[in-house]
């Protein structure tokens, strides 16, 4: 999920209007490569399906025009 940490405190809290961001790119790194690339859906989620069990991928979200990166990765 990328959404608007309006309140700077790493976590979503939507009823405080910290909604998801759409039509944001994310990428999937594998070693060095991006092996996938996808965007935001209007709720700010995103899917990168086929990936395979066991291995370490690096997911980079482009940041746009007026936002700064603050990263929290949590994986369902």
């Amino acid at each position: 999920m990328v959404y608007e940490d309006v309140d700077g405190n790493g976590s979503r809290d939507k009823f405080a209007g910290e909604m998801g961001l759409a039509g944001w790119t994310v990428q999937l790194f594998w070693n060095g490569q991006v092996i996938a690339s996808t965007a935001t859906l209007d709720d700010g989620s995103f899917s990168l399906p086929g990936l395979a069990n066991n291995t370490a991928y690096e997911v980079c979200v482009s940041v746009q025009t007026g936002y700064t990166h603050f990263l929290t990765a949590i994986w369902e």
